[in-house]
């Protein structure tokens, strides 16, 4: 699906939230999240289906 940018340009990436709307203030205008934005990580790519789980031992004393 293909998304405008603000800027005019189009893109596939998915939108992501850069800002919220605080909940206890009396005026609920969105205030920008600045450097504190959430972080999504990426999906895992094709080769991460070569990496194994490690297997914990038990630990015995």
């Amino acid at each position: 699906e293909w998304n405008q940018l603000p800027n005019g340009v189009y893109t596939t990436a998915e939108l992501r939230p850069n800002a919220y709307i605080p909940t206890d203030d009396p005026l609920p205008v969105p205030k920008h999240y600045g450097a504190l934005t959430p972080f999504k990580p990426t999906e895992p790519g094709a080769n991460i289906r070569h990496i194994r789980k490690p297997k914990y031992k038990p630990i015995e004393i």
